[in-house]
């Protein structure tokens, strides 16, 4: 069994990686057993972009992926009970939680140029999930079956007083870069004990889902 690996994203860790795409106006909802409300916070000012950015509600992020879904392929030992939203001029999510607003699944959508190569997307997102220089890639590659382009990534940061693992797979697909992340923080282990192929399989399986239904 690997259910014990999805459970811990920090709100720090969230708004990290955020800053990949961030914008000067991002604002939130939430939504847990059938309860809603809004946020708005500020960020810096991007670039400016012509690409749509699909815009998150509870709505939407449930009809590309259903917590019943969410829940079935990636299997959390702490079930998925609710999602949350924030969108911006340059990028919208699906933050998918536990009962203890843990982020067990971030589903990420930014514009993706075509001249850009999906491995340095990837690359270039991880980067911002840890910002620190302890930070070392665990596993790199390309992924088949699923968008235009794909690309599998892991890293893993040490030293100091800060643990941690992410997991990312990076999908180019419809002018759109969509990125599914999991991490876990500070010494748990959540995620070492699954492997790579098994996780890159799962994020698969739901992306494929994901992109049938936009």
């Amino acid at each position: 069994m690997h259910a014990n690996r999805f459970r811990i994203i920090s709100g720090i860790t969230v708004l990290m990686l955020f800053l990949v795409t961030a914008c000067s106006s991002i604002t939130g909802t939430t939504s847990t057993n059938g309860s809603t409300s809004a946020t708005a916070t500020s960020t810096p000012q991007p670039t400016a972009t012509s690409v749509a950015i699909p815009v998150a509600t509870i709505s939407y992020c449930e009809g590309l992926l259903t917590i019943a879904e969410a829940n079935k392929i990636l299997n959390p030992v702490n079930p998925i009970v609710g999602v949350q939203i924030a969108n911006s001029t340059n990028n919208s999510s699906c933050k998918y939680t536990d009962a203890s607003n843990n982020v067990l699944l971030l589903l990420n959508f930014a514009p993706f140029s075509s001249g850009t190569q999906i491995n340095t997307a990837a690359t270039q997102y991880i980067a911002q999930v840890f910002n620190n220089p302890n930070t070392a890639i665990v596993t790199s590659h390309a992924v088949s079956g699923v968008g235009n382009q794909a690309w599998y990534i892991s890293s893993k940061i040490t030293g100091g007083n800060i643990s941690g693992l992410a997991k990312v797979l990076c999908i180019a697909a419809g002018g759109l870069q969509i990125t599914l992340t999991n991490i876990s923080m500070n010494g748990t282990g959540l995620l070492s004990s699954v492997s790579d192929v098994v996780v890159q399989g799962e994020f698969v399986q739901a992306a494929a889902l994901i992109i049938s239904r936009m």
